[in-house]
């Protein structure tokens, strides 16, 4: 349910948003959390009030994943902290495909449902989102937060065991920190990468000293010719002599130019994807081209190493996070069958039958194996369950309608404030 994966996680970049944007250029200061107006409060009470009071709020494609996000929650105290839940019609690869333009799609991606006067277009992307977009549903650990597109929510329709796997299988990407850990083995890989790399540059940088040496020899011994045949008369010889100089001169400056070209367009990925591999390639400065090819040749081997590390971590993490997902759902008292169907839905014309070395996910016959093993170890419990049901006390919530997104508070996690600090309280505490 994630993007082809590159050298390194995407990092944190300062986004100039296009100024016929206009008011969703406030976003960024919503997402921060710098609310405009009145903040939603918080519900608590006993089950029949929240819920009631949940199901008069919340949109009606949200509430049920909220109802199965509370069970979950509720059935699983090992989970700590809070998530927060919304359901978007476009997500941002599918806007790149649709538009092309970063800057508007990282935008369009965050935002609930607009109407078509309000904004024509992030409203068309949307309808093309819903139409035609894949089915998908991640999860954000920066902020605890899962996102499920309405692709995804259409295609399970009334399937509630299906939706409650896709819930459970992302919030156990946040419950393991998998974004994490995947961006600490990244930077080992890379850092191990970007030493491997040096000492090639080192040797290439070596090999190029011998090959000046000889050139220059070559260069000192046509300039002797060229004296020598010159005082004896023989001009023809002399010019030729010159002429094979200038040829090596010429050959050492355009193989030169031709490799600090070639070094311009691997530093633009390089930079971005990877800084400490970034910084290793910047030795391969003042190569001639010949040896800045042979030396990328090693330099793929190395790169290649870390792509097969990267991409096979993440199948790993996907294994476990579908096993955690069983488990969550069966203490829960929901059918873990329904996370078999999510996998058959999800890897209908996304994912091969058998994973290849740069995919992010396994394929859907590992998967499956995968969960039928979990499913039976989950059995015993589920059936537990289903036969002493208990009905858990609703969890804390807050519907923020600005977003169109719920946060559920755990009952041990730690909770937001209900309310923001109003003009009063600074009053009162710093004096009028």
């Amino acid at each position: 349910m994630t993007q082809p994966l590159p050298l390194t996680p995407p990092q944190p970049s300062r986004r100039v948003v296009p100024r016929w944007l206009g008011p969703w250029a406030l976003l960024p200061c919503l997402l921060a959390g710098q609310a405009i107006g009145t903040p939603p409060g918080m519900a608590y009470g006993g089950a029949e009030k929240t819920y009631q009071r949940a199901k008069a709020e919340l949109p009606e494609p949200l509430y049920p994943y909220y109802r199965l996000l509370d069970r979950i929650l509720s059935a699983n105290p090992t989970i700590k902290q809070k998530v927060t839940l919304g359901i978007r019609s476009l997500d941002e690869a599918s806007c790149k495909q649709l538009l092309g333009n970063a800057a508007v799609c990282s935008v369009a991606a965050e935002l609930p449902d607009v109407k078509k006067e309000d904004h024509f277009l992030i409203w068309a992307l949307q309808v093309a989102g819903t139409n035609a977009g894949a089915p998908n549903a991640f999860a954000q650990s920066s902020n605890n937060r899962i996102v499920i597109n309405r692709a995804l929510d259409l295609s399970f329709a009334d399937d509630l065991e299906a939706k409650a796997c896709v819930l459970a299988h992302e919030m156990a990407h946040l419950q393991q920190d998998h974004s994490k850990r995947l961006k600490t083995a990244l930077a080992g890989w890379n850092n191990e990468a970007a030493g491997k790399i040096t000492s090639a540059v080192r040797n290439a940088h070596s090999a190029k000293n011998s090959n000046q040496f000889w050139t220059t020899l070559a260069m000192v011994a046509n300039s002797a010719s060229a004296g020598y045949n010159s005082s004896v008369g023989n001009y023809g010889a002399a010019a030729a002599a010159s002429d094979s100089n200038q040829t090596l001169a010429t050959r050492q400056q355009v193989d030169t130019l031709a490799g600090r070209q070639m070094l311009d367009e691997i530093y633009k990925v390089a930079q971005n994807e990877a800084p400490e591999v970034f910084t290793a390639l910047q030795g391969m400065e003042g190569l001639p081209a010949t040896l800045v090819k042979r030396t990328l040749k090693d330099v793929d081997v190395y790169l290649a190493e870390v792509s097969d590390k990267a991409f096979g971590l993440s199948r790993e993490q996907e294994l476990e996070a579908d096993r955690l997902a069983v488990s969550y759902v069966a203490k829960a008292g929901i059918n873990p069958e329904g996370c078999l169907r999510v996998v058959a839905n999800l890897h209908r014309g996304q994912y091969r039958p058998v994973a290849g070395k740069n995919d992010t996910h396994p394929g859907e016959q590992e998967r499956a194996r995968n969960l039928k093993t979990a499913i039976a170890a989950s059995a015993p419990e589920y059936v537990r369950v289903k036969a002493s049901p208990v009905k858990p006390a609703p969890l804390p919530y807050r519907y923020d309608s600005r977003l169109d997104v719920v946060t559920l508070y755990t009952k041990t996690g730690p909770r937001d404030r209900q309310r923001q600090a109003a003009p009063a309280d600074v009053d009162n505490l710093l004096g009028k």
